[in-house]
């Protein structure tokens, strides 16, 4: 066990580092050598996802609480007092393989189902853990593309997956075999069951469709079509439908059972952004919708509408951290309470009045817009940084002594990037130039830090992929692949 001493603000405490013994055979080969792990891996685990999470799911009873998280884990919490219960890792690799992307828990709380990119090419599958013990009883193969979203049917029997070519709905009564698949125009990220056992799904086609409880076809509503749809919800009466939008802060409402148009929410005054996710408040009066959108104060707010939807628009503040981010998931409890997942990954519980009842906090730093806090001495053996955003909570990290220090004495020793000598323009949070010429990057890249070498002739870029809802058919869940880029 390693302690991290982090010196000011928050403290990351007992870090436990597990030796993973995977075991696993090789089950796929990419192309460039890229398998799963087939050797114990050695894995950083502070008790909290460690990297983006934006997919949960909650029991009918509203026990337990399960996440999946792109740092390839599933996790298990207690929603009376936000504790972990356990952590279920899915078979990994390097790079994306064992992502989670899709995670849902049964109905009697006892099937944890996790998905995402997969093992490999062509290697993608749905993985069945039991709750209590968390062992694997059931990996499901031979799914067409990576899965986005999970719904279980209200008595447990049927799983719905909607993946990157449609959706696949899987029987328990027939140990989780497959009984009806559809093929859509586009990605699905939406499926949910009604309680009388219709099921509903969305499609970065701009289409919902609506299947009887037999999966038989009964109506498709096209009107959307071309707009990028997110999560839909059925009321508790399955009479209403909420679908979310990837395109503007927008929620369409349609009528449960012939999917056509209703009215939808105020959502006067919003613009930019996105209303991505919807839920329903367990008594059905309260619509609720979240996303990608940002007010005034640059707070990824919860939208709450009442009287079904019909009445006028309130903000709740579920932001938990120093920094904020779009919502992962928003998951009502029968009780009034409402879980929402921010993809930092930052998680709050809400009481009914919006008051915060537990909050998890992201574990690790937040190097975002250090600008001139991080500097570096002339050998490169000292370090200089902000453990948060903002350059907050200032550090010293010092290679000769191995000793990480909140000491930052005014020695001189480190020096900022230098950042003039060159005509470079738009390096920060934009597209760079070089004496006007445009630097060329990757495909939904910008940059975002700027150091010039002390000859003055030589410069490296730092860049990051930049999400827009656009980017929904090309990237899971909306998120960018981050990347770093240097250039010359």
């Amino acid at each position: 066990m390693a302690r991290f001493c982090r010196g000011q603000t928050r403290q990351l405490a007992n870090l436990k580092i597990s030796l993973l013994g995977l075991l696993l055979a090789t089950l796929s080969s990419y192309a460039n050598g890229q398998t799963l792990y087939e050797r114990p891996v050695l894995i950083v685990d502070p008790g909290m996802h460690t990297t983006l999470s934006q997919t949960a799911g909650i029991d009918a009873a509203g026990v337990f609480l399960v996440t999946g998280s792109q740092d390839k884990t599933v996790r298990i919490w207690s929603t009376s007092d936000g504790k972990l219960v356990r952590t279920i890792r899915l078979p990994a690799g390097p790079a994306s393989l064992g992502q989670v992307l899709a995670a849902a828990i049964s109905p009697d709380g006892s099937i944890v189902a996790a998905g995402g990119w997969g093992e490999g090419p062509g290697i993608i599958s749905i993985y069945l853990f039991d709750r209590n013990t968390g062992k694997l009883i059931r990996r499901i193969g031979g799914l067409p593309a990576s899965v986005h979203v999970f719904a279980f049917s209200v008595d447990g029997r049927y799983l719905a997956a909607g993946h990157g070519r449609g959706l696949i709905v899987f029987d328990r009564d027939k140990n989780w075999s497959e009984v009806f698949r559809d093929r859509y125009g586009d990605q699905s990220y939406g499926a949910a069951f009604a309680a009388d056992g219709r099921l509903a799904a969305s499609s970065l086609d701009g289409k919902v469709r609506l299947y009887d409880p037999g999966f038989k076809l009964v109506a498709t509503q096209e009107e959307l079509r071309g707009i990028p749809l997110g999560r839909l919800a059925f009321n508790p009466d399955g009479k209403v439908l909420a679908v979310g939008r990837g395109d503007r802060p927008a929620v369409e409402l349609l009528d449960g059972h012939s999917v056509e148009l209703l009215p939808g929410p105020d959502v006067s005054g919003l613009s930019g952004g996105d209303l991505f996710r919807v839920a329903w408040s367990a008594d059905g009066q309260t619509l609720l919708a979240s996303g990608g959108y940002m007010d005034a104060n640059v707070i990824f707010s919860v939208f709450a509408w009442d009287h079904a939807g019909n009445g006028a628009r309130r903000s709740l503040s579920a932001k938990c951290a120093s920094t904020d981010n779009s919502t992962g998931e928003l998951v009502p409890l029968s009780d009034g309470r409402l879980f929402v997942e921010k993809s930092d990954p930052c998680f709050t519980l809400l009481k009914p009045d919006g008051e915060i009842l537990w909050a998890v906090h992201p574990p690790g730093s937040d190097f975002r817009n250090g600008g001139m806090t991080f500097s570096v001495s002339p050998d490169g053996a000292v370090i200089d940084f902000g453990f948060e955003q903002l350059g907050k909570s200032r550090l010293r990290f010092d290679l000769h002594t191995l000793r990480l220090s909140n000491q930052w004495p005014a020695d001189d020793r480190t020096r900022p990037p230098r950042q003039n000598g060159l005509n470079i323009d738009g390096w920060f949070d934009s597209y760079p130039k070089l004496d006007g010429n445009p630097i060329a990057l990757k495909e939904y890249e910008i940059s975002r830090s700027l150091a010039i070498h002390p000859d003055g002739r030589r410069f490296v870029l730092g860049g990051t992929g930049r999400f827009t809802p656009s980017m929904l058919r090309a990237s899971p869940f909306g998120s960018a692949p981050h990347q770093d880029r240097c250039g010359r």
